[in-house]
């Protein structure tokens, strides 16, 4: 049973927006609920507490993303398993998914308005890997004990935050742009 055409872009505009403001909850909780929590702990208990967070954040999903699962494997040592290895399979799958979704709707309705907000939204990784990345790396080479104390974990917190900060405002911003072209007067789709 085939879709037709209006009902096809009336998902991948569903999968996009969706996917869009789940990446944008995920950011969202963790400049709002978990670094304001973390905060108020004091840095022995933080640092282990941050780092299991992102752990678990790094684990999730995995099943979703064939291809990050596929070049996470030890025995793969290509450029895209360096790239990918500290980004979280569920963001990985987010931003694919945004992107291939709102491709997909601008290839059929050649409005560049709905590939805006998934390109917005894939700024994150390199972002991700400019700035924050480094930070992640430092944080849990001094939870290892390999690390060098030249920063508190105090302050590489309060940086991780604030650089952070930066993943949510372009997640926020794509989802708003995403809404917007879904529920302006002028948008192409609706649902």
């Amino acid at each position: 049973m085939a879709l037709d055409t209006s009902t096809a872009l009336v998902v991948g505009k569903v999968v996009s927006v969706g996917c869009i403001g789940i990446f944008a909850g995920q950011s969202l909780f963790y400049n709002a609920i978990l670094m304001p929590a973390l905060r108020r702990a004091h840095t022995d208990a933080a640092l282990p507490v941050w780092a299991n967070s992102y752990q678990i954040a790094k684990g999730k999903l995995s099943s979703l993303t064939v291809l990050h699962t596929e070049i996470k494997k030890p025995r793969t040592h290509t450029a895209l398993s360096v790239i990918f290895h500290d980004i979280s399979d569920l963001q990985v799958a987010l931003v694919g998914a945004s992107l291939l979704s709102g491709f997909g709707v601008y290839y059929k309705t050649e409005n560049i308005q709905h590939l805006i907000p998934p390109v917005l939204l894939a700024t994150v990784v390199p972002f991700t890997f400019a700035f924050i990345m480094p930070i992640n790396r430092e944080l849990l080479d001094i939870l290892n004990g390999t690390g060098k104390k030249n920063s508190t974990v105090e302050h590489l917190l309060n940086r991780w935050d604030m650089l952070h900060f930066g993943r949510t405002v372009l997640s926020i911003a794509a989802f708003v742009l995403a809404l917007y072209d879904t529920y302006s007067d002028n948008a192409a789709i609706r649902f």
